[in-house]
This record gives C-alpha cells, sequence and structure tokens, in this order.
C-alpha cells in the first residue's frame, strides 16, 4: 500500500497566485485570500495547478471589484450617518426622568422614560421611603 503525499504548489503556480492576490487592497484580506488559493493548489498535478492559476490570474479584477463593493459604505450611510443617540445627563445621572405610562405585550402597565427608555416595574417602586439605605434586607418598608 503506498501513501502518496499530496504534491505542494509549483514555483509557477504559486508566483502567479502571488501576482492574482496583488491586485487586492493590503493587508488581512489580501493575506488571507492568498493562503486559500495556495491551499486549493495542494494535492492538484501540475498541470491542473497551472490551469488554476491561470483561472484565478484572470479574474484577479473581478474579485478585487467584489472585494472593494463589500468595503464600501452604502449611499444611505453616507447620506444619514448611524449615530447612537445620547441620553440626557439627568438620565445618565440617574436623578430624573420623565416617566410615561407604557403596556407591555402581557397588557401590564409600566412605567418608562421618554428620554432614555429605562423601565421602571412595580419591583422597583417603592410607596414608602427608603429610610436607612437598605437596613437589615428592609426594602424601604416597615
Amino acid at each position: 500500500m503506498s501513501s502518496q503525499r499530496p504534491q505542494p504548489p509549483g514555483r509557477w503556480p504559486s508566483r502567479a497566485i502571488r501576482l492574482a492576490v496583488r491586485a487586492l487592497p493590503p493587508g488581512p484580506t489580501r493575506d488571507r485570500y492568498r493562503y486559500e488559493f495556495l491551499a486549493e493548489l495542494y494535492g492538484m498535478s501540475s498541470t491542473r495547478q497551472m490551469r488554476h492559476a491561470a483561472h484565478l490570474l484572470s479574474r484577479s479584477l473581478l474579485l478585487r471589484a467584489a472585494v472593494n463593493r463589500e468595503r464600501q459604505s452604502s449611499t444611505l450611510e453616507l447620506i444619514m450617518p448611524v449615530v447612537a443617540p445620547r441620553k440626557r445627563l439627568l438620565c445618565r445621572l440617574n436623578v430624573r426622568h420623565k416617566w410615561v405610562r407604557r403596556l407591555n405585550p402581557d397588557r401590564e402597565v409600566y412605567l418608562q422614560c421618554r428620554h432614555c427608555g429605562k423601565d421602571l416595574y412595580d419591583v422597583e417602586r417603592s410607596t414608602w421611603p427608603n429610610l436607612g439605605g437598605n437596613v437589615a434586607g428592609l426594602r424601604g418598608g416597615i
């Protein structure tokens, strides 16, 4: 039983792959495609390697166009940039919220800040003032 090792890429197919990948933008994208294309050559006969490398070389400009299309922003993003809304200072400091009544999908009422979206449920609300800072596990109660 003879075990044949996969044939490594030849010199000219490797150079053709490196030349084809030079059309891509430099950086990790170019390196990733170079390693992937070189890995495809393993196990092929030398004629098949040359044919495959020539095919990749002939399609390198199309590959560059596809890669650049992925990297470009859409027209909508250029016109309307996506910006995360900022919370008001009083909401961020948790000093003052503008509470409005909302209904959840189970039709239960809860309060939500109109400005920052923070929710306040019955569990968090307390009718008694929290004197003593929650001493001995009492939650603002008697």
